[in-house]
Parts: C-alpha cells; structure tokens; sequence
C-alpha cells in the first residue's frame, strides 16, 4: 500500500517537474499600469463624503437654523415693547397704551 502511494507521488511529481511555467500575456503589464494611472486620476477629485452624509448634515443644520430664527422671532415680539419704552423714555417720552 504504502509501495503504491509512493508510485503515484512520484508519477506526480515527475509530471509537475516537467510542467513549463506560464508568464502573463505580453501586454498585461502595459494594460495594469494603464488601469492604475487611470484610477490615481479619477480619485483626485473624488468626494471625500458619501453623499448620505451631506444630506443628513445639511438637514440638521437647516433644522437647527429653523429652531434659532423661530427662537429669535418669539424673543423679538416681547422684546420690541421694552425696546420702544427704552427709547421713549431715553427722549423723556411717555407711551400710553
């Protein structure tokens, strides 16, 4: 049994030593630096965000933003009374309801 195994290894291996070593075609390597250059090219202006990030961003902020001028404008109704006393009172006026 053991005689066999060896028979067949060596039949194996006899047919792997005789095996010629295939190269890669003649223009592989003109057609891979061709392909990486054009790749270096195109992520020089690539966006460095997923547009997914952009969004939800821009959505927060505008958000935000809503919530201060809605802020802003509640604070500026009670504000423009005491404002226009302030101002009639610095000219030593009286404002009658």
């Amino acid at each position: 049994m053991k005689k066999e195994a060896n028979e067949i290894l060596e039949q194996h291996l006899s047919v792997l030593s005789n095996m010629e070593e295939i190269g890669p075609n003649v223009f592989f390597y003109t057609r891979l630096k061709a392909r990486m250059e054009k790749e270096i090219d195109s992520n020089l202006w690539k966006f460095p965000l997923k547009p997914v990030w952009v969004i939800s961003i821009l959505i927060m902020l505008l958000a935000l933003n809503g919530v201060l001028i809605v802020q802003e404008l509640n604070s500026s109704k009670t504000n423009t009374d005491k404002g226009i006393q302030a101002l009639a009172a610095s000219y030593d006026q009286v404002i009658s309801d």
